[in-house]
């Protein structure tokens, strides 16, 4: 890798050594109640003082590295910035010498991609941002990452001869989020075409409301779709284009989690998405992490472990083997019940069960109404499936 062991310092116009040492002094301390005690910290200002200690507490889980570090942070960047997990992922999948970063943001993305190829051209047109990016880079010693203050169009003409463009675009650039490509910013359709073109794989992170079935109509050219949740939730999907593909388009379900990264492959309209499912009931009960659910390969899943469904139309699973490596949830079934309140607050005081945790697909009560009427708390350790198999009923199970 192709990396400057020294880097030009650009400090951040509001960061100083006195707000280095108050930042280090008070870190984990309640914001709020450090706001209320002006007089202690002369000489900073403490409205920035007060959201670097309130971000940098949070950043501890999504961005360790750049907490380490002691990275400024905004609330805006911070909230629309990838988890250095999900970037480390996705990173990984790429490779090649030279990467052009359209949305650099607050940089995740771009400090991952810079640890996998030699040099990374990354794009910004908020100058405060930008203005954390360089700051941060000294921070992080990514000497291979350069950051221009420029719009995606107006460097479009020189993006050319890149092993990989990536877009992460921004899906509020009016203040309501958008799912579909129309609305966001910059205009990942209008420039396509050209990345394509003159590029040899190009990028595209979505939203987790994004359509998968529909990537197949947007994407020309679509060679992977890749959804990524992390501990279980959905964070995004990743678009991946070449100039030119034939053939069956890979779609990946991937979870990170504490433990590991739950990974399994399929493609965008394979028979096994399609085709039904056994249905049937078994000893144990199965709920698929929400990669499978979200992609909807977890019928594909199912059918590659010999699992059997509640519904066609659900992704819950039984089976009477306990899979101790089944991507997702696994419980032991206690009873199956058909969904009438007398009856269930009978069982629930026969069993001493006041209080669960409840999970609900294909039914037509919400959570907050099944508890009104059950009148159980929650927590504790009985897991209660309310769903649609011949009728709706309840599915108690203990956590195995």
């Amino acid at each position: 890798m192709l990396q400057s062991t020294k880097l030009t310092v650009r400090l951040h116009p509001k960061f100083s050594e006195e707000l280095k040492k108050r930042i280090e002094s008070y870190l984990g301390y309640n914001p709020a109640q450090l706001a209320l005690q002006k007089d202690l910290f002369k000489g900073i200002d403490i409205q920035f003082f007060i959201e670097q200690i309130s971000l940098l507490n949070k950043a501890e889980t999504k961005l360790p590295t750049f907490f380490k570090n002691r990275c400024l942070l905004t609330k805006k960047a911070y909230e629309q910035s990838t988890s250095e997990r999900v970037a480390t992922f996705k990173a990984g999948l790429f490779g090649g010498e030279k990467m052009l970063s359209l949305t650099g943001g607050l940089g995740v993305d771009d400090w991952a991609f810079s640890k996998v190829l030699d040099s990374v051209m990354s794009l910004d047109t908020d100058e405060e941002t930008n203005q954390l990016f360089w700051h941060n880079q000294n921070m992080m010693g990514c000497g291979n990452v350069k950051r221009l203050t420029q719009s995606a169009e107006e460097y479009l003409p020189k993006a050319k001869g890149f092993d990989v463009v990536y877009l992460d675009p921004d899906r509020r650039p009016t203040g309501e989020r958008v799912a579909a490509l129309e609305g966001m910013q910059p205009d990942v359709g209008k420039m396509l075409p050209f990345l394509l073109e003159n590029n040899n794989t190009v990028a595209v992170k979505l939203s987790p409301l994004f359509d998968n079935t529909e990537a197949l109509n947007v994407f020309p050219c679509l060679q992977k779709l890749i959804t990524i949740a992390e501990n279980n939730e959905v964070k995004e999907l990743l678009a991946v284009m070449g100039k030119t593909h034939e053939g069956e388009v890979e779609h990946i379900a991937v979870n990170l989690t504490k433990n590991g990264n739950e990974i399994f492959y399929g493609v965008i309209g394979g028979d096994a998405n399609h085709g039904e499912v056994e249905l049937g009931t078994g000893r144990y009960f199965y709920e698929p992490n929400h990669a499978l659910i979200k992609s909807g390969l977890w019928k594909a899943y199912a059918k590659t472990i010999g699992f059997k469904a509640a519904a066609s139309n659900g992704p819950y699973l039984f089976s009477n083997e306990l899979k101790p490596d089944f991507q997702g949830r696994r419980f032991e079934v206690k009873e199956i019940l058909p969904y009438k309140i007398a009856e269930l607050k009978k069982y629930f005081a026969k069993n001493s069960i006041t209080q669960a945790n409840i999970s609900r697909r294909n039914f037509p009560d919400e959570v907050a109404a099944i508890r009104k009427k059950t009148g159980l708390k929650d927590g504790g350790e009985s897991y209660l499936f309310f769903t649609k198999m011949e009728g709706h009923v309840c599915i108690v199970c203990k956590r195995c």
